[in-house]
């Protein structure tokens, strides 16, 4: 969770190889106004063995002000709302090897801004670690985790290229599971620069 100790990020392959019980869903809404003005709301859910794992090192009392939740050794459900760009990245929630951040670079492409936002897949190398693993080698991904990424990002201008499940005008949507093979997931956005109230002069 942003700003609460619960002390180093915890790979999810090692969660399910020591407790195979419980599931736990990371929801991610991000609104992308310009490269600087990037604000994100979260939800963390986790229920079963997982949750009593997070639990154990969690006070209720560290939630930051933006951030609302029930928080049990059965069942831990936190929103959180209008998260700044360094806010999301200081979580420490026990969601993949480093948690979530977002990632936006704006480049100037002459009559308009080229936008590129990405996140990385925080359940890429969970699926590589499980597979490669003797134990679970014989077994289906989605049986050994209960795990979900889902990512809705809107962008500025609109959208030319991603790797999206899903898109609605300049908004993307994303879905990932353990079996899900993008490393990555990305939007490119092309926004037309404003020519003032008059136009362009020449």
């Amino acid at each position: 969770l942003v700003g609460v100790p619960i002390g180093k990020f915890i790979p999810l392959a090692i969660i399910f190889l020591g407790i195979a019980c419980g599931a736990v869903t990371l929801e991610l809404d991000t609104k992308v106004a310009d490269e600087t003005d990037i604000r994100h709301d979260m939800r963390f859910a986790a229920s079963g063995q997982i949750a009593s794992l997070v639990a154990e090192d969690f006070d209720e009392d560290d939630l930051p002000e933006n951030c609302t939740g029930e928080v049990g050794l059965e069942s831990i459900d936190v929103n959180c709302t209008n998260l700044s760009q360094s806010e999301l990245a200081g979580n420490e929630l026990a969601v993949g090897d480093e948690g979530v951040e977002v990632y936006v670079t704006k480049t100037d492409s002459g009559d308009h801004w080229e936008y590129h936002t990405t996140t990385m897949n925080i359940l890429f190398s969970t699926a590589d670690e499980l597979t490669d693993n003797p134990l679970t080698q014989e077994m289906e991904l989605d049986a050994i985790i209960k795990a979900r990424f889902n990512w809705t990002v809107e962008v500025p201008g609109e959208i030319v290229e991603t790797n999206a499940d899903a898109t609605e005008g300049n908004v993307a949507s994303f879905n990932a599971d353990p079996t899900d093979t993008r490393e990555e997931f990305f939007v490119v956005s092309r926004q037309k620069k404003s020519t003032g109230l008059f136009g362009s002069c020449n």
